[in-house]
């Protein structure tokens, strides 16, 4: 919910590297849950995110992208939608 704490969570992403919510504390956070890769409307979603990048860390925010798919499925997602966030 917004503005309210998550709870701790570690996460690997498309490269396999771990993401760590609360070693991010200092910084701002939009964590985008979404259904699943590769889909229409996700593609579109995570792609409009992907375009709005820039002006978001010029706020100090970060991307996160979570759903339940594979990490070999995250990084060709990533790669399609040429997508460089966690």
């Amino acid at each position: 919910m917004i503005g309210e704490t998550a709870e701790d969570f570690t996460l690997k992403d498309q490269f396999g590297n771990d993401f760590n919510l609360y070693a991010n504390l200092r910084k701002k956070i939009l964590l985008i849950f979404y259904p699943r890769d590769n889909t229409p409307v996700c593609t579109k979603q995570l792609s409009d995110y992907q375009m709005s990048k820039n002006e978001l860390e010029n706020y100090g925010i970060i991307l996160v992208g979570i759903n339940a798919d594979s990490e070999e499925t995250h990084l060709k997602f990533a790669a399609k939608c040429s997508l460089d966030f966690p």
